[in-house]
């Protein structure tokens, strides 16, 4: 292995990317295989020729990174040197192919050139030889007919299937081959033969698990014409190698037709993504040209179970162009044409032309390349839904890839997974600790099939934590068939740091109507716990940023994000924002916190742990570090570098408990008030707490994070201390109006003024402070005091005044400030979370209060007395006043009626005591 000239990644021009490479050897290159693997990585097969018959003896790649770099690749293995031959064998024997994040070269050996071998070797991407060649089929005694088609199950579960044709008939041997474990060792499972003859045979894998072989029949014909028309001359017929079956099933017809083809073929077979079922595309043509648009092309749609649900005729929809060469069923909806470029009065030539037609075959779009890129049909779709093809250069030395993204007809939610609407928890959510139950809810009804889910955790490495089988006690089915919830072990996630992913196997579920199965969730998809780091601007940014537009923000941000993408460097789409910023009021001067979240990659990139001390690395030595010549990550503060944000609940996890304890403490209380005095009201505890809570942290809010959004700052003052005077205000002429005209609460006052004074001043906090004072919690004397109705309505309108002018739009600046923030410390959290409780318990107290009003009329409202009979058992020390005579002509306030004293009973005189002014 040795590496090439590194590409250049240059920026998207009307969604186009262009990778750049110039080999190191002027030479006439051609190119053989080429494919995409997991993490968007592509690998192209450069050949050179070395004389008329043969090509180079050799496997030479080039591994194009999704960053941009590019790296030559030498297989270091010796194939015998007839496989790059041509010869009379028709063609070369030599073949590469993909399997998992490896890859796999077949060829052809043998001892006397009369029986061969068809063998297999794994190898890396760094070009590592990985464990002994295998031998993939039986022998045969021509190398002519060695056609191989080799197709991976989806996830990998049930290995890979490998088909050869061995014999002048085209009958196919096949070897299902085990997954690659981490050595990068694999097994034949099982093997066997197919014996029909066949002019081409494809292989793909089937959801449930097994893998479908499609292959073309040309029967020979009778001379004569009738048996011409009640004998096909070409069939397309489907067969499938069931879970544990050492054969493939009976064949079954997909399509037939008596006319006279030069040739039918299949051009791609697959699962679909926006119904059940399969399809496989066929092009007939029947001179052999496919020129004036003699070529026919059907989409067959067919069951597992062997149904063939439509045939569509593509052709009208491509308006008979004589130009097309394939097409591909694409994953989001729609389809691929891939036509010929004319190229003068050439209708066809080796450059490419892309159409896309949408779900209904509409004409969609062209691909979104300019018109001086010439493709070719090198070409291919990577993991993002990007289209790739490699663009013909003059320089023999030099080349380009140019990509551009493809128009999405289906919703998805990122599961790759058009039928998943959402899950429990979201993609790259958090997950609480001990959390044992998630969920996924399809778009259509669903039901359990036999595979399963399984949910692994990263971190350094991978660590399998649990899986559950679809029909297990563990998975139930919502009432309306889309949700399945699974319960897992509270052990599961137990534990910080890394990340874990869900890995749902196809056939978890099925088609409810159909039975069919359905797609599943690969993994490093469904990812839990990402990272959120800060950035911080230093001046000179922060003046830039606070003096641009929300337009030019939002291109700053965008392009800061692709200069750490390439400084780093990983996948641009492994970093997020969401354009937010935050004053940090707390640093030396005034400068802007901006956040940036980094999502998981595959297991062969930087995990985020790594990707994240790169940053900060990159960041802290910006003056030679290539953060320095990049004008929007030049304005990164290097003595801040990248912070990650530690997880809420490990940050504070000891205030929080603290918090639950207390509320525990707080629930005892209550529960020993209402055992020592069950009538009162109890709940005046919760009360209490609620409102120091909620103004400690209004306090708080404004002195430590007030700043953080500049615009909420002034309304926060001027709502706090507006509603603290009206409270003053209205509590000081509560007690003074009491103490004055109600004999009762004076004569409370009398005995606990220094209490009521300092509820008096906690009332400043909100009105209903003083409502305790009367409370009679746990039936104690100093929280017995009785108010008038006079003054029972001033607190219930002071209550109002107070919800409607403090508490809701604290509320509303609370949610305000969670929008507009970036990083959420333990006081706002809290005091968001007493706002809300504030607002809903007093909007609970009031509502009641009207409907209760509203029920009965004013005088069956029971009256409030200043005393009466009923509390004379609940103040034994209250001493009745002496009654006294007053002489009628002097104007006295206190006016005794008329009683007679003997037979009068305390409770007789304290109705008829009246205070008058």
């Amino acid at each position: 292995m040795f590496a090439g000239t590194a590409g250049e990644l240059l920026l998207p021009i009307e969604l186009t990317v262009v990778f750049a490479f110039e080999e190191k050897q002027e030479v006439n290159v051609t190119y053989g295989e080429y494919f995409t693997l997991e993490d968007n990585t592509i690998v192209i097969r450069v050949t050179r020729q070395k004389n008329d018959t043969c090509l180079e003896p050799e496997i030479s790649l080039r591994i194009l990174g999704p960053i941009g770099n590019v790296t030559e690749v030498k297989l270091n293995y010796e194939i015998p040197e007839f496989n790059f031959c041509i010869q009379n064998y028709q063609s070369y024997t030599v073949s590469l192919r993909q399997m998992n994040k490896y890859l796999l070269a077949t060829y052809l050996d043998t001892d006397d050139f009369k029986n061969f071998e068809r063998k297999a070797i794994l190898f890396t991407r760094d070009g590592e030889v990985k464990g002994n060649p295998v031998i993939l089929s039986p022998k045969m005694t021509s190398p002519m007919n060695s056609n191989v088609d080799i197709t991976e199950h989806f996830l990998g579960i049930n290995g890979h299937l490998f088909i050869n044709s061995y014999n002048e008939h085209n009958h196919i041997a096949w070897t299902q081959l085990s997954q690659i474990d981490q050595s990068g060792n694999f097994r034949i499972l099982r093997s066997g033969t197919f014996n029909e003859n066949n002019t081409q045979a494809t292989v793909f894998p089937t959801l449930d698990g097994s893998f479908a072989l499609a292959y073309i029949v040309n029967s020979t014909h009778p001379t004569d014409i009738l048996s011409q028309f009640v004998d096909p001359q070409w069939t397309a017929q489907v067969a499938f190698l069931r879970l544990k079956s050492d054969k493939f099933t009976s064949p079954f017809l997909l399509y037939q037709t008596e006319l006279k083809l030069a040739y039918m073929a299949l051009s791609s077979c697959i699962n679909y993504s926006d119904k059940v079922g399969y399809g496989c595309l066929l092009q007939l043509a029947s001179d052999g040209s496919g020129k004036n648009g003699t070529d026919m092309w059907l989409e067959i749609s067919f069951l597992s179970a062997g149904g063939i649900t439509n045939i569509t005729n593509m052709q009208k929809f491509l308006n008979n162009d004589n130009r097309v060469v394939g097409i591909t069923s694409l994953f989001y909806g729609g389809y691929l044409v891939y036509l010929s470029k004319p190229n003068g009065n050439e209708t066809w030539s080796p450059y490419m032309e892309g159409v896309i037609y949408d779900i209904d075959r509409n004409r969609n779009s062209t691909l979104n390349f300019p018109n001086n890129v010439q493709l070719t049909f090198v070409s291919g779709i990577l993991g993002n839904y990007s289209f790739w093809s490699l663009s013909n250069n003059t320089n023999k030395k030099s080349w380009t890839i140019v990509t551009t993204e493809l128009p999405r007809f289906l919703s998805d939610q990122g599961y790759f997974n058009t039928k998943v609407e959402t899950t429990y928890p979201a993609i790259n959510d958090s997950v609480k600790i001990g959390t044992t139950n998630i969920n996924i809810t399809f778009t259509d009804k669903v039901k359990l099939s036999t595979n399963q889910l399984s949910i692994y955790k990263y971190d350094s490495g991978e660590v399998y934590r649990q899986f559950v089988i679809a029909d297990s006690e563990y998975c139930k089915m919502s009432d309306d068939g889309r949700t399945v919830s699974i319960t897992v072990l509270s052990s599961t996630f137990n534990q910080g740091g890394g990340y874990y992913y869900v890995q749902v196997e196809d056939n978890f579920v099925q088609d409810f109507l159909l039975e069919e199965p359905m797609h599943g969730i690969s993994g490093y998809r469904w990812i839990f716990k990402p990272v959120t780091g800060l950035l911080r601007l230093n001046s000179d940014g922060t003046q830039k940023y606070k003096n641009s537009n929300g337009a030019e923000r939002q291109k700053f941000y965008d392009e800061l994000l692709v200069d750490l993408s390439i400084v780093t460097p990983i996948d641009i789409s492994r970093l997020k924002h969401n354009y937010g910023f935050q004053y940090q009021t707390d640093a030396p001067e005034e400068q802007i916190l901006l956040s940036v979240k980094i999502l998981a990659g595959n297991p062969s990139e930087m995990t985020v742990k790594e990707v994240a001390d790169t940053m900060d690395e990159l960041i802290r030595h910006k003056d030679i570090s290539p953060i320095s010549v990049r004008p929007p990550a030049s304005y990164l503060d290097e003595t801040y570098g990248f912070n990650v944000y530690p997880n809420f609940w490990e940050l504070y996890k000891l205030q929080l408990v603290g918090g639950i304890i207390g509320f525990v403490v707080v629930v005892g209380l209550y529960f020993a008030a209402r055992r020592a005095y069950h009538p009162g009201n109890n709940l005046a505890i919760f009360q209490f707490v609620i409102i120091i809570i909620d103004f400690i942290f209004d306090v708080l809010f404004i002195k430590f994070n007030g700043k953080d959004v500049p615009s909420l700052y002034l309304p926060s003052i001027v709502i706090l201390t507006a509603t603290m005077g009206i409270n003053l205000i209205l509590a000081s002429r509560i007690i003074v109006h009491e103490n004055h005209t109600n004999l009762d609460f004076h004569q409370w006052f009398s005995r606990y003024g220094r209490l009521c004074s300092l509820f008096s001043v906690l009332s400043i906090t909100d009105i209903e402070a003083l409502q305790i004072l009367s409370s009679r919690f746990a039936g104690l004397d100093f929280l017995s005091a009785t108010y008038s109705d006079q003054a029972q309505n001033w607190l219930f309108w002071g209550s109002v005044c107070g919800l409607l002018l403090e508490d809701i739009p604290q509320l509303v600046i609370q949610i305000i400030y969670r929008f507009n923030v970036i990083t959420w410390d333990i006081v706002p959290f809290i005091a968001i979370g007493s706002c809300v409780i504030v607002v809903f318990v007093k909007l609970i107290e009031k509502i009641f209060f009207a409907i209760q009003v509203c029920k009965k009329p004013r005088h069956q409202l029971p009256p409030t007395h200043y005393l009466n009979a009923e509390h004379i058992d609940t103040y034994p020390n209250y001493q009745l006043p002496q009654k006294e005579v007053v002489d009628p002509s002097d104007s006295s306030t206190v006016v005794m009626s008329e009683t007679d004293t003997s037979t009068a009973t305390a409770a007789d005189e304290i109705n008829t005591l009246q205070i008058v002014k």
